[in-house]
């Protein structure tokens, strides 16, 4: 591996989203995969984000697996947003490995997880720590693994609060299949080589990849408990107008 070669995943500044008020500011909430420094490349590039908070999403064994790597003065905090005791299958790299021979009921089992989650991700208590810290204004990274599911939950909440609109909030989420592209056709590669079951990389194949219809499922249930995202945003999370308003101070220019 090239030391100067930046190896960090699906890294995206929202700064350049259009919202109804102006654009997100550049260089304060960054969506990203697992911000581990594999390279000096990798330092310098998270050294030069000025961070004030990095908010790792992953569960306990996920996090012990690959640690994040924080520069002095950053804030690292760890909010699981999956319960650890209903951890999905395949999300820790041991489980990876396994699932090189799954059964077809690991491989159902691993699909079913990936969409049970869109209906727990948007009710998790976690994302208020992404929310005390926009109070704050400060400059964050906010990651999972992949950067896509419950990263692409936190920055669908950031859009609902901003006012995106829906198709736009859809559009951003899908694009982690663009951005991570030729990560997971290394991975299907690597498991063809493997010679994992057919069901297993079809399986896996899902999991690494964003599917629309899910994301959709987590809007409607928002909407069928509270009927709109700004009630949903103040009941669920305590996010008041008034909070919205000093966030757009901090991040709409």
């Amino acid at each position: 591996m090239k030391k100067n070669r930046i190896t960090i995943d699906n890294f995206r500044d929202m700064g350049g989203l259009e919202t109804p008020y102006g654009k997100i500011k550049e260089g304060k909430l960054y969506r990203t995969s697992t911000l581990v420094a594999k390279t000096e490349a990798d330092k310098h590039f998270i050294e030069g984000l000025d961070l004030d908070c990095i908010l790792d999403y992953r569960i306990t064994e996920e996090a012990k697996e690959n640690p994040d790597y924080v520069p002095e003065g950053v804030e690292y905090l760890h909010v699981p947003i999956l319960r650890e005791d209903g951890a999905l299958v395949g999300l820790t790299d041991k489980a990876k490995l396994k699932f090189l021979r799954a059964t077809p009921e690991m491989s159902k089992a691993l699909i079913e997880g990936i969409s049970g989650t869109y209906k727990e991700m948007p009710f998790s208590l976690g994302y208020k720590e992404l929310f005390k810290r926009m109070d704050e204004g400060k400059t964050i990274a906010f990651h999972c693994t992949a950067g896509k599911d419950r990263t692409g939950i936190s920055a669908m909440l950031i859009e609902l609060a901003f006012d995106r609109n829906l198709e736009d909030i859809k559009h951003e989420y899908m694009l982690s299949n663009d951005m991570r592209l030729a990560t997971n056709l290394r991975i299907k590669r690597i498991m063809k080589l493997a010679l994992a079951p057919k069901h297993a990389i079809d399986a896996c194949w899902y999991a690494l990849t964003n599917h629309v219809e899910n994301l959709e499922t987590s809007l409607a249930l928002i909407l069928e408990k509270y009927g709109t995202f700004k009630n949903y945003l103040k009941e669920h999370y305590g996010v008041t107008e008034e909070r919205i308003a000093k966030w757009k101070e901090y991040y709409i220019e």
